[in-house]
């Protein structure tokens, strides 16, 4: 019998890969504690506050809304996610701002420590 063959993988590899399974995991953390925080309030309202909104009203609010954003939805994630990475994707929607504050900084960095675009 022969012995089962171990493949070595460098430590820094293995630590990305470790970062990156932490990142994931907290990552979605953060954001559905995000999206139950952000939608807390406006059902408060409608459920205990009063307001007369029937459903009929909240869905035509929401197929407005998404009518306009719908693109940015689309198109924002899939150009800034090569250049973020998936950990500072995650940052940057729970921060906001993105293409005027954390992209540039973001390429800048990369830019001046010599590291690939994701890194």
């Amino acid at each position: 019998m022969t012995a089962p063959t171990v493949t070595s993988v460098p430590a820094a590899e293995q630590g990305l890969a470790e970062f990156d399974r932490t990142t994931s995991r907290w990552g979605q953390l953060t954001m559905l504690a995000g999206l139950a925080i952000s939608l807390a309030g406006p059902l408060y309202l409608v459920f205990f506050g009063g307001l007369d909104v029937s459903a009929t009203q909240l869905w035509t609010a929401f197929a407005a809304v998404a009518a306009v954003f719908m693109m940015i939805w689309i198109v924002e994630p899939v150009t800034y996610f090569p250049i973020l990475g998936p950990a500072a994707m995650y940052q940057a929607f729970m921060i906001g701002n993105i293409s005027s504050k954390l992209l540039p900084s973001a390429l800048v960095a990369q830019n001046r420590i010599g590291a690939k675009p994701g890194t």
